[in-house]
């Protein structure tokens, strides 16, 4: 398990909660600098992000393939922005993986949708 935070240094700071350990620190390069207004942790599945367990059937040992796979996936954190951008973060990899624009205001909100992995989000410019 992870918790997210980002102060007001602009830092976000990803901890790992059993051992309170920090697991990453991303600090925006200066084009990308505006303070985080909200976070969202992508669902399992989406953006290579865990797959959804399943519990149906008979359980089958992994091939060394699928445990390799498993081991690249991104775990994606969305960051809205006081500017209108939404940063997708892989807390696996500790990069930035992309950046989405689309707003000309501060993000006040974001969220995956749990099903298909949409990822919503809502502004202060009304779009």
């Amino acid at each position: 398990r992870l918790l997210a935070l980002s102060g007001p240094d602009g830092r976000l700071r990803v901890w790992e909660t059993a051992s309170s350990r920090l697991h990453h620190e991303y600090v925006p390069s200066a084009h990308l600098s505006a303070a985080c207004t909200c976070l969202a942790w992508a669902p399992p599945g989406v953006g290579g992000g865990r797959p959804p367990s399943s519990k149906e059937g008979p359980q089958r040992k992994k091939r060394k393939s699928e445990i390799v796979e498993a081991a690249e996936q991104l775990d994606l954190l969305a960051i809205g922005t006081a500017v209108g951008s939404i940063l997708l973060y892989s807390t696996v990899k500790g990069e930035l993986q992309s950046k989405l624009n689309g707003h000309d205001n501060k993000i006040n909100c974001i969220r995956w949708h749990q099903d298909n992995g949409c990822l919503y989000s809502c502004s202060d410019d009304k779009h």
